[in-house]
C-alpha cells in the first residue's frame, strides 16, 4: 500500500515544486494518521520557543498565480508557471505560448527578475504573485485577502521554497525557508515568510494548556486499531476521493465532521458531474458501496473525526496566537487588520521525504469559506 509520504515522493519525481497543500487534519486520511499529530506537536513546540532542524514553519500568504523565477546555469533569467517545466527566458517565448495570462503575468516578472542582482545562476524560487502592476496603489487583492503594497513596489512575490536548477533545467528543492534577499530589487518586494530563529514566537499559559490538552487527547484516541484502519483509506479508490471531498466541504462550511453528515454528503457527491454521468446501475452500485463502507466502519470514523476536531481546536488556538501577537513579525501586512491566511508546517528533508501541511482557520469565517465566496465572485462559480 502506498502511504501519503510515498505518494508525495512519487509525485516529486515528476515535479519538485510544491502543489496542493493538505489541511493538517486531512493527513489523518492519507496513510499515516500520526503525521497530522506530529505536525501539530512540532508547531506547538515552535510556539514554545523550541527549534527542530527537521521542522520548518512559515507564514502562508494568499497569493494569485504560482510561478517559478530563477536563473539557469548559462546565467539566463527565466520564469515559469507553477511547476517550472516550461521555462521562458524571453518575452517572445512567453508570447509564443499563446496563453494570455502567461503574457500578462510572466512577462513583467521576467523583466523584474533581470534586475534581481542577488539571483545566482543555478538557483530558482517558487512563489505566489501577490501584486503585479505598474499602476501605483496602496492595496492589492490577489485572491480572498487584501494586502498593503509598500511604496514604489510594482511586484510582490511571496516565495515559499528554493531550488537548485540542474543542467537539464529540472529543479531540486533545497529549503522551505528561501533566501528571499536574493530576489530583492528596487521595485520588487519579496517578504520573508519564514518563522525561523529570528521570529520569537510565544504562547500565553492558558492557551498553551488548551493546545496541550487537545494534542494529548488526539494522541490518546488514535489507538493502533484506528491508526491501522486509517492506513488503509488511500486504498479505497472512490471512497477515498469522496472522503477528501467531504472533509474539504466541512472545512469551508461547518468546520465539524461526523458520520451522519458524511452519510448525508453522499447525495452531494453523487450529484456532481463525474458521478451523474455514470450509468444508472453504476451510480446505484457506487452509492451502495459508499453507504456500506461508512456503516461497516462507523466506530473508526467516529474516532477519526474526534481526533480531527481536537487537531482543529489546537490549530485554531495557534492561529489566534499568531494573529493577536505575531502579525508585526513579518514584512507583509494585511489591509485594515484582516487576518492572515495561516501557516505552513514542513516536516522532513526537502527533496527527499518532506511533507507539508497548511494550517488555516476552518468553519464559519475561516479562510476556506472566504476563498470559496471569492471564487464565486471572480469566476462565477464556487
Amino acid at each position: 500500500m502506498r502511504s501519503f509520504y510515498t505518494f508525495l515522493l512519487e509525485t516529486a519525481k515528476v515535479h519538485a515544486t510544491t502543489g496542493h497543500l493538505e489541511h493538517v487534519g486531512d493527513l489523518l486520511y492519507h496513510g499515516d494518521a500520526h503525521s497530522a499529530i506530529e505536525h501539530m506537536e512540532h508547531t506547538h513546540n515552535r510556539f514554545q520557543g523550541h527549534h527542530n532542524d527537521n521542522h520548518k514553519l512559515s507564514l502562508k500568504v494568499d497569493g494569485g498565480m504560482s510561478i517559478v523565477v530563477g536563473r539557469n546555469h548559462k546565467g539566463q533569467h527565466f520564469v515559469s508557471y507553477k511547476t517550472g517545466s516550461e521555462q521562458y527566458t524571453s518575452p517572445e517565448q512567453i508570447a509564443a505560448s499563446g496563453k494570455e495570462h502567461y503574457v500578462r503575468e510572466l512577462t513583467p516578472i521576467l523583466k523584474h527578475a533581470r534586475k534581481m542582482e542577488g539571483l545566482k545562476p543555478g538557483t530558482a524560487f517558487q512563489a505566489d504573485i501577490v501584486h503585479n502592476s505598474d499602476e501605483p496603489t496602496e492595496v492589492t487583492q490577489p485572491n480572498a485577502i487584501k494586502y498593503k503594497v509598500p511604496k514604489h513596489k510594482k511586484l510582490i512575490l511571496a516565495a515559499h521554497s528554493q531550488y537548485n536548477v540542474k543542467d537539464d533545467g529540472s529543479l531540486v528543492k533545497t529549503t522551505s525557508h528561501p533566501d528571499v534577499h536574493s530576489m530583492s530589487a528596487k521595485d520588487v518586494h519579496a517578504p520573508n515568510l519564514a518563522m525561523g530563529k529570528g521570529v520569537h514566537l510565544k504562547l500565553d499559559s492558558k492557551r498553551d494548556k488548551q493546545i496541550t490538552h487537545h494534542i494529548t487527547q488526539a494522541r490518546k484516541l488514535l489507538k493502533p486499531d484506528v491508526s491501522a484502519f486509517a492506513k488503509t483509506l488511500p486504498e479505497q479508490g472512490k471512497f477515498h476521493e469522496f472522503l477528501k471531498q467531504y472533509s474539504n466541504h466541512e472545512a469551508r462550511t461547518t468546520g465539524k465532521r461526523s458520520v451522519k453528515a458524511m452519510t448525508k454528503h453522499i447525495d452531494t457527491y453523487m450529484g456532481k458531474s463525474a458521478q451523474s454521468k455514470l450509468k444508472p446501475e453504476t451510480q446505484k452500485k457506487l452509492r451502495g458501496s459508499l453507504n456500506d463502507f461508512i456503516s461497516n466502519n462507523k466506530h473508526h470514523f467516529d474516532t477519526l473525526f474526534k481526533v480531527h476536531d481536537h487537531i482543529n481546536q489546537a490549530k485554531h488556538h495557534l492561529l489566534n496566537q499568531l494573529e493577536q501577537n505575531h502579525k508585526h513579525h513579518f514584512d507583509i501586512h494585511t489591509h485594515e487588520n484582516e487576518e492572515h491566511e495561516g501557516m505552513v508546517s514542513s516536516l522532513g528533508r526537502p527533496g527527499t521525504n518532506e511533507v507539508q501541511a497548511k494550517m488555516v482557520r476552518e468553519g464559519p469565517g475561516g479562510f476556506p469559506e472566504k476563498n470559496t465566496a471569492n471564487a464565486a465572485i471572480r469566476f462565477g462559480k464556487s
